[in-house]
């Protein structure tokens, strides 16, 4: 491998070598070429490159310097005289013809012509002291073309930056374009990183006189080959690897560099770094690095340009010009014009808007990230420049690795996230489910935030962020019942009023509406409310579960009204029989939503899914029945005992189907598998527990069971409705699954006995 000691530089290519310049020059290859044989020809033509600044002008003119000396033939009949990239000590015209005799002298010197160099360096001195402009400059200009015929040579001019040498040159721009033309030796290849308005304004000197070259963005070969040259004489082998094995993280850097060849260095001096955990500083620091760069680019636009770019690189996604007028304040006419003069310097990019009409948006995405850093002023945008970076840079993995983290952080650890960085997070989000928890999450941290009157400041519910307003809402409702139960409430022994609030508040079981009837109670003294029952209800639950119905991100279990509530719920939930548990009293609290999320699921429903699902809100008995036997003639083969829950069969008490489950289960003959709900089934139809004496001891604990279940649900049911007081029995926990579906004989039955054969009295509805 080649060593270079320089092999690359941002800001300052004058600084390379020749050696340098020829390996590390990849991209504008065809344009190279084409300037070249142009001055083989003869040099008839002059050229102007206009591309923003970072698209390679500098390095192109530099390289065009070095391709004249390299070609032999060339190089006996031209002559290539470099600048400074910015003439600042231009203000007459004589100013730039001495300095192309002061550049004449370094190219003699790079050519061993060390005589005719000093020559021209005392003629230099002699110019400088003639008073006279008008003498002066025709004194420098005779001179340079006099050497070029005495030594038969084509001058070329590489102006950097020619815009700044024309406006300082106003009042003289015929006379030069008179002399540019008049002397075929003389040949300008000049650059500006903007419209020079000279050369296109009709009437104007230099009107239709230059070969114009606009340096667009690279293509994705141009790309791909710059960076695999960076990655080998920067020694960044795993850029290639990344490269190479997904093609995708090509796109990606396009997209964000515009195809700018000095982002895409940038970005792959962070790409070589890999996915770390130090990204976000990466990135900040590569952000903080391109301000000078990006700070002027945006200053070079004029103060309408300028409004018009905020717009559209606060809005990110395609923006159309009617969309940008109604941001800008503008006329429409007036924006379209400024678009379109944006669009042709390489600032905004035209691109397809989801309308179907032509949208337009910043066309090197990371020059937009670092204004949307800077300049925005909603929350929701703050850290959008992260998320997006994170996304582009490294890949979907590594962005739905970094969400992951932010939602599966421990309460105290989400406390110090940064709100706005959870909104940015989903705001780039693709996935649904992590974009609405993300949302939710970074409600929460806001919450938590301190000052209430500041709150939801850099939030517009009322617009751009009225889908939070439901959150935030119900956030606020629960922050204020946990403030007044703590204030209020008689904690039991060993308890403090803040585990008590907290408890309540995190009651997956119990709905919001509820909790505020129980916070007014004890605001009002008028109810006594027993919380040892509420708070013991939350202790079989996950932490992380009860935290976020606490802080409002996931709804109580009544309070689901869709299947992404319930599988918000659900991801929360450890997998096994804790979660086949939660998702019966789901069922039993909600039961047509909970429908939805089982249709919702890729796999095919159990039939613990199917029995949730039987029981829909208005349905009478025999279409229950129907969806009820379906499911339950499934469970010959099925082994787990969660369609037993007593949550789902709640429901046929509740509606007053007891009796006709109960047949059911006997008429499928599951009554002897499920003997302990078959009982309770028959004893809440009949109203009354007395006759459970006859049961064996085995059997009648877990009926009980049942009959206090459903007797709790009735009851907070009841309360909810507004119609009794709280009962204090808790709902009593799942019954252990039996080793054997052989049910035990019972006291006072005989073998020849069934249970079926009891008279059926229906509970009354």
């Amino acid at each position: 491998m080649t060593s270079h000691a320089r092999p690359t530089t941002l800001y300052n290519p004058h600084l390379l070598t020749q050696d340098e310049l020829r390996g590390g020059f990849v991209a504008r290859q065809p344009l190279l070429d084409a300037l070249v044989d142009d001055l083989r020809r003869g040099g008839g033509q002059h050229h102007l490159l206009i591309g923003a600044r970072g698209t390679g002008k500098t390095t192109l003119l530099l390289r065009l310097g070095v391709a004249i000396d390299d070609d032999p033939a060339l190089a006996r009949r031209a002559i290539a005289l470099r600048f400074p990239e910015e003439q600042y000590n231009i203000i007459r015209p004589s100013d730039f013809w001495l300095n192309c005799l002061d550049a004449l002298v370094d190219a003699l010197e790079r050519r061993g012509l060390v005589d005719e160099a000093a020559h021209f360096d005392a003629l230099i001195i002699e110019l400088e002291a003639v008073v006279n402009e008008d003498a002066r400059a025709r004194q420098a200009l005779a001179a340079l073309t006099g050497w070029a015929a005495r030594a038969s040579q084509l001058v070329v001019l590489l102006v950097d930056n020619l815009d700044i040498v024309l406006d300082r040159l106003t009042e003289t721009h015929w006379a030069l374009r008179k002399v540019l033309s008049a002397e075929s030796r003389l040949v300008m290849v000049g650059a500006s990183s903007s419209q020079v308005p000279e050369t296109f304004e009709y009437g104007a000197a230099f009107y239709d006189f230059f070969n114009v070259h606009e340096l667009g963005g690279l293509d994705d070969d141009e790309a791909r080959r710059v960076l695999l040259r960076l990655s080998e004489v920067l020694d960044t082998p795993q850029v290639a690897r990344a490269i190479e094995a997904n093609p995708g993280r090509l796109k990606s850097l396009l997209l964000l560099s515009g195809g700018t060849p000095r982002t895409l260095q940038l970005l792959h001096g962070v790409l070589a770094q890999g996915s770390t955990s130090s990204a976000e500083r990466d990135i900040e620091l590569m952000l903080d690095q391109v301000t000078p760069y990006y700070k002027a680019r945006f200053e070079d636009l004029p103060p309408q340009a300028q409004q018009i770019f905020d717009a559209v690189a606060l809005h990110w996604h395609p923006m159309t010009a009617i969309e940008c007028a109604d941001k800008t304040r503008l006329e429409v006419t007036l924006v379209s014009a400024q678009l379109t003069r944006l669009a042709r310097q390489g600032v905004i990019a035209k691109v397809p808007h989801p309308s179907g009409k032509l949208g337009f948006q910043i066309a090197e995405r990371f020059f937009g990230i670092w204004y949307m850093m800077r300049a925005s002023r909603r929350l929701r945008r703050k850290l959008f420049w992260l998320a997006v970076c994170l996304q582009k840079l490294y890949g979907d993995d590594e962005f739905a690795r970094q969400a992951a983290s932010l939602l599966a952080a421990s309460s105290a650890a989400a406390a110090a996230v940064a709100p706005e960085k959870l909104l940015a997070f989903a705001e780039a989000s693709t996935d649904a489910a992590v974009k609405r928890r993300l949302e939710r999450r970074a409600v929460t941290a806001m919450l938590q935030a301190g000052d209430r009157s500041a709150r939801w400041d850099g939030l517009d519910l009322e617009g751009a962020d009225r889908d939070l307003k439901g959150h935030v809402d119900r956030a606020t409702m629960l922050d204020t019942i946990r403030a007044s139960v703590e204030q209020h409430v008689k904690p039991p022994p060993g308890r403090t009023p803040r585990e008590c609030a907290d408890a309540i508040a995190g009651n997956p079981l119990v709905a919001l509406r509820m909790k505020a009837v129980i916070a007014r109670g004890m605001t009002r003294s008028t109810v006594q409310l027993p919380v040892g029952p509420l708070i013991a209800v939350t202790a079989p639950w996950p932490v992380a579960l009860t935290a976020a119905v606490r802080a409002g991100e996931v709804m109580a279990f009544p309070d689901a009204a869709s299947a992404e509530d319930v599988d918000d719920i659900v991801a929360l939930l450890p997998p096994g029989e804790a979660r086949e548990h939660a998702l019966g009293l789901l069922a039993g609290c909600t039961p047509d939503v909970v429908s939805q999320y089982a249709v919702s699921l890729q796999e095919a429903p159990t039939p613990h899914w199917m029995c949730l699902a039987a029981f829909q809100p208005g349905d009478e008995w025999p279409v229950i029945r129907t969806r009820l036997a379906r499911a339950l003639r499934l469970l010959q083969r099925e082994t787990s005992a969660a369609w037993e829950d007593a949550s789902i069969w709640f429901l046929a008490a509740q509606r007053g189907f007891a009796t006709e489950c109960a047949d059911l289960l006997a008429e499928l003959g599951l009554h002897e598998r499920a003997l302990p709900l078959y009982e309770a089934l028959r004893a809440y139809a009949d109203g009354a527990s007395g006759e459970l004496i006859h049961l064996a001891p085995e059997v009648r604990v877990p009926t009980e069971h049942y009959l206090s279940a459903f007797r709790a649900r009735a009851a907070e049911e009841a309360v909810a409705g507004g119609q009794v007081a709280i009962d204090a029995s808790p709902p009593l926990p799942p019954r252990p699954r039996r080793a054997t579906r052989k049910p035990p004989t019972t006291a006072g039955t005989t073998s020849s006995e069934t249970p079926a054969k009891r008279s059926p009295r229906r509970h009354p509805r």
